[in-house]
């Protein structure tokens, strides 16, 4: 079961803090992982890691300096997630990105023996198709993963 546990209470502002004092906290925060497709650093290189907003702050501006909007992401996730973010409409129908912060993994994704993440939910279905969870290359290195136990 993947939930990731925010550090609380807040040990930086990102308003007034470095991005180097923040990364430090989010990254612990997201245990070297993605907070999308879950890899851990060690499998994508962590020079390639980024801060993302969780919330676009092109969409969301007054998240911009809230610490927990802030989220570990390797750069390919955070390039497909950019500035997306389910709309009104598709929030009414119940679609939001998934927070593993607060969700957990199992409720949305069925991991099929092929390495494909099955969507249960339509934001799963809505993530996976945004952030192309199931590219090629994420699904060779979760069999391979799985294949040496880890």
């Amino acid at each position: 079961m993947v939930r990731f546990q925010r550090t609380v209470p807040a040990p930086v502002n990102p308003a007034r803090n470095s991005d180097i004092s923040c990364r430090f906290h989010v990254r612990k925060d997201f245990e070297h992982c993605c907070a999308y497709c879950l890899r851990h650093e060690d499998w994508a290189e962590p020079e390639t890691f980024e801060l993302d907003h969780f919330y676009p702050k092109s969409l969301f501006p007054e998240k911009q300096y809230d610490f927990y909007n802030l989220y570990y992401a390797c750069s390919r996730c955070n390039s497909f997630k950019w500035n997306h973010f389910p709309s009104a409409r598709l929030a009414s129908q119940g679609i939001e990105f998934i927070d593993f912060c607060r969700d957990d993994f199992e409720r949305h994704y069925e991991i099929s023996a092929s390495g494909i993440w099955e969507p249960r939910t339509l934001s799963a279905k809505y993530m996976i198709d945004t952030l192309n969870l199931n590219s090629d290359h994420l699904v060779r290195q979760r069999l391979f993963l799985a294949r040496i136990r880890i």
